[in-house]
């Protein structure tokens, strides 16, 4: 082994054997960085196509389709109708679609026709662009939409005719409830459209559900009121049979979540503990501390200070 005697020589060669390792040190840690950066950002790039693509599993879009929508009915044509109302709901989960509809005053023993229609308002009296002093079923299509979902016996097909319609009994009141796969329901409504002159739709190929805005309508008065012929029909029905009596919006149902965490914490921790460190220790301690402490030392000090000084006067004189 070679020796350095020379000790300046011998420094020198130290300085660069240092040299050298700090210099491979700050490759291998740019390298590192370096590696790092590139996987943040490869990790950046995939969460940002996750979080702000249509796949994304958490998406408001795709939230949206599932829940509890409900809609309130409230009266159309009531001059011939009555004061017909009610409560439709409709819950959606993964696989199942439930209908739910609460009809009272609506007129007696006869079947009422029901849908949901795919727009998004109730018709009004502005409406009634003939005059005759009825909203028939033609005028409430600007406001309302074509059918989308026939709500009958069968939620699954919307070709499944006037079967499982519910009728009122002597009350006026109905309670309509029908459940379906809600895969094979929107396979139906997603299929060709086999008669596009009907007032029946259907949806494009991948569009969702969108319950939220679209409406419900019911119909139906007896054969014995007495409409002028212009008031209009569909489907080859007696204008009786199709003139809408009551309409609601469907809106979404808020969870329960949201309102819930938020009064709780309000509530309980907040003013629990506010108030119990206010009136406990805050007023306690210092109520204590001034009335007791201060007051009772301070005033026993004084006085035998006094005591001391008239005793030593005495001693004096």
């Amino acid at each position: 082994m070679k020796r350095y005697k020379n000790p300046i020589t011998l420094f020198l060669l130290l300085l660069g054997l240092l040299a050298f390792s700090a210099c491979e040190q700050n490759d291998t840690t740019t390298n590192s960085s370096a590696q790092d950066s590139i996987v943040e950002n490869e990790n950046g790039e995939e969460s940002g196509e996750e979080t702000n693509g249509d796949n994304d599993p958490n998406g408001e879009e795709e939230n949206n389709q599932t829940g509890t929508f409900t809609a309130t009915l409230s009266a159309l044509n009531a001059d011939v109708a009555g004061d017909v109302e009610g409560e439709a709901t409709f819950t959606i989960t993964d696989d199942e679609f439930i209908a739910e509809v609460q009809v009272d005053n609506a007129p007696i023993e006869i079947t009422h026709v029901q849908h949901i229609h795919s727009s998004s308002a109730c018709p009004t009296a502005e409406n009634d662009t003939n005059g005759d002093g009825f909203i028939d079923v033609v005028e409430g299509v600007p406001s309302y939409g074509p059918i989308l979902i026939p709500l009958d016996g069968d939620l699954e097909q919307q070709e499944a005719g006037a079967e499982g319609f519910p009728a009122a009994d002597q009350t006026g009141s109905y309670f309509y409830s029908q459940s379906a796969d809600l895969e094979e329901m929107l396979n139906d409504l997603r299929a060709e459209d086999p008669n596009t002159e009907d007032p029946i739709i259907k949806l494009a190929e991948d569009e969702e559900l969108n319950l939220d805005g679209r409406h419900v309508v019911i119909h139906g008065v007896p054969d014995s009121v007495e409409l002028p012929d212009t008031v209009a029909s569909v489907l080859d029905l007696p204008a009786n049979a199709t003139l809408p009596i009551a309409c609601g919006t469907i809106a979404r149902v808020q969870d329960d979540d949201d309102n819930g965490d938020d009064n709780g914490d309000d509530n309980g921790d907040d003013n629990g503990d506010d108030n119990g460190d206010d009136n406990g220790d805050d007023n306690g301690d210092d109520n204590g501390d001034d009335n007791g402490d201060e007051s009772g030392d301070d005033n026993g000090d004084e006085d035998e200070d006094e005591q001391q000084q008239q005793q030593q006067q005495t001693q004096n004189s």
